[in-house]
């Protein structure tokens, strides 16, 4: 019956579209401040992924439209970006835009993770847009570890190539990650286990930060990273990119090429990476035995743009050889000598559709992906298990006006994990079935206050085929369903043009993971067992927030309580004492985290930019004893220089950067407590243009005084590792553009 209604939606859309003329939009973008025309900016449409870029007479068009309410989206170096929601009606339709020249930021992105595609100002829950400028200009290894920088952020770490994300004290599988909105199935009930993403082909990252349960289900206690795909070529480009990096710490290479094309109907583009790093280097004792990686990926995607909706497909694939930092092993200079590694193989074939019926609008989202992790040494695999998962994502968008928007869908996933033929068994076989139905409106009250509201219902079914009790050793077959209604209620008011509040009450879950119910024996350096009685572990949590922005600075304060019920975690058994290893059993009980981020950014001259962040985190469990991988305080501050043009260099820049993490003296019960560090960071960049083509080169420095630091979250402490000394990078990004018509 569901299936059926489905095929009649898509008919029923699909067959209407002759009775749509073709909408244009056209205008010119010029600065607010004296009328000049500007050349090159971006007109974007995110629900479309169609855009423009301005002429040399600062004219823009875009053609080939449907009707429809849509958020357009501004943009311009060194003014202040706009987004605007728009009716888009029939025939041609002019519409100029006048930009204001900025020294701040106040990035208005449109937001694609919250509610649908509209500003963030608009959403009760906070969503954080990291740009891939900002990832850019880094000098840390890997994509997971440059949202470090990111307030309320942190990153579980065993080495550069393996890193698991943290946000406001909670990990692992109380975290979601989605590539591109497809929520990645990963094997996330270990620290050792990353995801799947690669540096190459992102244009942003979008960070709820919080419980986002109503959006996407299990395992969003946390909050949800939304690792977004790089926009299609504007119309009528044919547009390309080459990316150099080395790294002096671990003399790593990294490389990607882009090449990617529109027409006002199709969009295609093709990428490939490849990532080489050696053992990294400590600020003493010289480097870490086994710390080396490599990658490498591809990733292609084509869709074609009608005046009734778009189609879109995609493609990723990420092979990933990952080295285990152990102190027992030789460290060789032979890259493939006997050491034990991580292999995995990670491809992911994705659908995203929309249909554009007036003010109904329909999405249709598919993803199949497959998962496969293997152990292995130089002759043998000792683990090998794949996770293979199909989801899907149906909302139809009712009512969507300027002041309201009402979003009614289902989601579903199927997945299921096979062992191969390999001596160790981490976590039998298992299969997963989750189906949910949601609502989430949002409404505008005179153009100051934004209230939003949603429920979710969501039923999961775990089969185990075999599983073994570790107590009484009998062995049968585990069916278990789990269910649970989640709900958001927040706003947003807008007391003035400067001074936004934000307030947000959510409820969110997770079922407990396979290892959880049913692991029993050694994983990594410790006998860990699960309990099939454990329930599901559900939170409640409640956020304030205010935003505060004039043209040269801006202020964000957030402040969080999150009480968390049936809370799963490993708890050292003390039985275990005299066995020769430690054993720790999975158990539950209630606890809370809270905590405060604040930033500022300040610029005192058109050339000056003064930023800082804190990050101030605690979270106990009932008894008051605290819970592992907690992060330490801590305080980030940065200066940079700026101007547009230095001789034949444009955009140049350079900054000076510094973090403070406070002393973590409040461990869990199997974690030590860790002192405090002081890291200092720099960067400078410019442009210059050979030929026609533009070439940009940044040298970045990270932990420039080489100190010797463990994080907290480090797990390379208890092996007494520090965390990576001085790193120096180099970074060559060569961006062709080309009109075809």
């Amino acid at each position: 019956m569901q299936t059926k209604f489905i095929l009649a939606l898509i008919f029923i859309a699909i067959s209407t579209q002759a009775i749509f003329g073709q909408a244009i939009l056209k205008g010119r973008i010029i600065d607010k401040k004296n009328g000049d025309r500007l050349i090159g900016a971006q007109v974007y449409i995110p629900e479309l992924q169609k855009g423009s870029i301005s002429d040399k007479n600062g004219n823009y068009m875009i053609k080939n439209l449907p009707t429809g309410i849509f958020s357009v989206q501004i943009s311009y170096v060194g003014y202040a970006s706009q987004t605007q929601k728009l009716k888009i009606t029939e025939g041609s339709q002019s519409l100029s835009f006048e930009l204001s020249p900025t020294i701040i930021s106040l990035n208005p992105d449109v937001s694609i993770t919250a509610i649908g595609y509209s500003s963030q100002h608009n959403n009760a829950i906070k969503v954080e847009n990291v740009q891939l400028k900002t990832l850019e200009q880094q000098a840390s290894i890997g994509v997971m570890n440059k949202l470090s920088m990111v307030p309320g952020i942190d990153i579980i770490s065993k080495g550069p190539g393996i890193a698991s994300p943290v946000i406001r004290g909670l990990s692992q599988t109380n975290v979601l990650v989605l590539n591109n909105g497809v929520r990645m199935e990963n094997y996330q009930f270990s620290e050792n286990h990353p995801f799947m993403i690669g540096d190459a082909g992102i244009s942003k990252i979008e960070i709820i930060k919080g419980p986002a349960s109503l959006l996407y289900g299990s395992d969003a206690i946390g909050g949800v990273i939304n690792f977004i795909k790089e926009r299609p070529a504007a119309v009528d480009h044919l547009q390309a990119d080459i990316n150099l990096g080395y790294l002096s710490n671990t003399q790593g290479y990294e490389t990607n090429m882009g090449v990617k094309s529109s027409s006002s109907r199709f969009s295609w583009g093709i990428r490939g990476n490849y990532q080489l790093h050696n053992d990294y280097l400590q600020a003493e004792n010289g480097a870490v035995p086994n710390s080396r990686f490599n990658n490498r990926g591809a990733s292609l995607f084509m869709g074609s743009k009608q005046k009734y909706g778009s189609f879109f497909i995609y493609y990723d694939y990420l092979q990933n050889e990952l080295g285990v930092a152990n102190p027992s092993i030789n460290n060789s200079g032979d890259y493939k000598l006997s050491q034990l590694f991580q292999n995995i193989d990670y491809h992911l074939i994705s659908s995203r559709n929309k249909l554009f019926l007036g003010k109904f609008k329909l999405e249709i989202n598919a993803a199949y992906q497959n998962n496969r992790r293997r152990l292995h040494g130089k002759d043998i695999y000792i683990v090998d298990m794949t996770l293979q998962a199909v989801n899907y994502d149906i909302k139809a968008h009712i009512n969507n006006t300027e002041k309201s928007n009402l979003i009614i869908g289902i989601q579903g996933n199927y997945s299921q994990s096979v062992n191969a033929e390999a001596p160790k068994t981490i976590i039998p076989n298992y299969f997963i079935n989750d189906f949910s139905i949601y609502g989430l409106s949002q409404y505008r009250i005179a153009k100051v206050i934004n209230l939003q509201a949603g429920a979710r219902f969501d039923f999961r079914n775990i089969l185990i085929p075999q599983y073994t009790d570790p107590i009484t050793t009998i062995t049968s077959k585990v069916n278990q369903d789990y269910n649970n209604l989640s709900f958001t209620l927040g706003g947003t008011f807008s007391i003035n043009k400067y001074l936004l509040l934000r307030a947000n009450m959510a409820s969110a879950f997770r079922t407990p993971n396979v290892a959880e119910l049913s692991q029993d024996g050694m994983h990594g350096n410790r006998y860990e067992r699960g309990d099939i009685n454990l329930q599901v572990q559900k939170s409640m949590e409640g956020d304030l927030g205010m935003h505060y922005h004039r043209n040269n600075w801006v202020l964000d304060i957030s402040a969080y309580y999150n009480q968390l019920y049936n809370y799963i975690y490993l708890q050292y058994d003390t039985a275990s004492i005299g066995l020769g290893y430690d054993r720790y059993l999975y158990t539950q009980t209630n606890a809370h985290i809270y905590g405060l981020e604040a930033g500022a950014e300040y610029a005192p001259w058109k050339h000056i930019n003064l930023k800082a962040v804190y990050n101030y985190t605690i979270g106990q469990q009932s008894d008051d004893t605290y819970l592992p991988f907690i992060p330490q305080n801590k305080f980030g501050f940065e200066i940079k220089l700026h101007k547009r043009k230095v001789a034949f260099m444009q955009n140049t820049f350079i900054s000076l950067g510094s973090t403070y993490s406070f002393a973590q003296n409040n461990p869990s019960q199997f974690e030590t407590s860790s002192t405090d560090y002081f890291i200092l960071n720099t960067g400078i960049g410019f442009e210059f243009v050979m030929g026609k083509t533009p070439v940009n080169i940044g040298v970045y420095g990270q932990n420039l005084t080489n100190t010797v630091y463990i994080d907290h979250l480090s797990t390379l402490k208890d092996l007494g590792y520090y965390n990576m000394g001085r790193n120096i990078a180099l970074k060559v990004r060569i961006p062709l553009d080309y009109r075809i018509r």
